[in-house]
């Protein structure tokens, strides 16, 4: 087959492989196109139901992007389009389980995301709880604390933002990893205007 091919003849060899999951040819078509295409992620989804197609990386983008899914084993046989037999689907979810352990940075930047975030929400919190205090007693300094307290926030929010994109971006869910790094701009120029004011 042509490389590239058409978007039917892509979806021509998913629908071959969804029919008849032992397809080899349609498979390694398949694998070939993604990695021609620099998809690693998908050039391992359909690699792992052969022994010793899927590389390494492809192996650990495709166990990322699973645990991004948060998809359980059913759900893996069916994106795999494995076919029914027990011992291939026992190696595929041990390969799968070999290349997750092995991925203990994606954990860290998650558990550093979580973390981010709190601290945004106990900031806007605390300085909400602050400037209505201030603007209870009529403190004259109200506004200039409500700006402080903005900025502070703004630089939280966009911290958590910058984190919890990149914890998206290993993976693979670059839609959501896009909307993130777009809202942590967003923070960072209110915060710059805010500042210029």
């Amino acid at each position: 087959m042509d490389f590239p091919p058409s978007p039917q003849e892509l979806g021509g060899l998913k629908s071959r492989l969804a029919a008849d999951a032992g397809d080899a040819s349609a498979r390694q078509a398949l694998v070939d196109w993604y990695r021609r295409n620099g998809h690693e992620d998908q050039a391992g989804r359909y690699a792992v139901a052969i022994d010793g197609l899927a590389t390494e990386h492809e192996v650990r983008a495709y166990a990322a992007m699973l645990r991004g899914l948060g998809a359980d084993a059913r759900r893996m046989h069916a994106l795999s389009r494995l076919p029914d037999d027990a011992p291939t689907t026992e190696r595929v979810q041990q390969q799968l389980d070999a290349a997750s352990s092995k991925l203990p940075h994606t954990r860290i930047v998650d558990i550093v995301a979580w973390v981010t975030w709190f601290l945004f929400v106990l900031i806007v919190i605390s300085g909400l709880i602050t400037t209505f205090v201030l603007a209870f007693h009529g403190d004259a300094q109200v506004q200039e604390a409500a700006v402080t307290i903005s900025i502070i926030s703004l630089s939280s929010l966009a911290l958590a933002c910058g984190i919890s994109a990149v914890a998206l971006a290993t993976e693979k869910m670059r839609i959501a990893a896009t909307v993130f790094g777009v809202l942590f701009f967003a923070a960072l120029t209110v915060k710059l205007l805010l500042l210029d004011r």
